[in-house]
């Protein structure tokens, strides 16, 4: 049934280009015309759980990865070698952006910026040493 939604909606997107849907009514509309069978509805409902399951999968992985180079950045502090643990805390901060706009934590996000905006300074500046 997952493919038979999935077609529909390929189907009906592709009769109308980009230009012809003009607003997100438009795009609702189309969606609704699809869906007017309850099973298709239940379907979808099935489809969404299982996409946002895969979402939050992802998530993780950019979560773990994130204090994984947070760490890596704090051992390469500690053993004095300041430019690769700044670069590690960037490429880290990078990734903990992502889940903070991702997940809709704009004060994250803001912290996030802020540091990588200065990291960039601290290597800069390491670098013409």
């Amino acid at each position: 049934m997952h493919d038979n939604i999935k077609s529909l909606l390929a189907q009906k997107l592709s009769e109308k280009t980009h230009k012809d849907i003009k607003d997100s009514q438009q795009l609702v509309d189309l969606f609704f015309e699809l869906i007017s069978d309850k099973n298709q509805i239940e379907e979808i409902k099935n489809l969404s759980s299982i996409l946002n399951a895969q979402n939050e999968k992802r998530l993780k992985v950019i979560e773990y990865l994130a204090s994984l180079f947070g760490i890596l950045g704090i051992i390469f502090i500690a053993l004095k070698f300041v430019v690769y643990g700044l670069i590690s805390w960037l490429v880290a901060e990078v990734f903990f952006a992502i889940y903070g706009f991702i997940r809709k934590q704009y004060a994250f996000l803001t912290m996030n910026f802020i540091s990588i905006v200065f990291e960039i300074a601290g290597i800069i500046n390491w670098i013409k040493k």
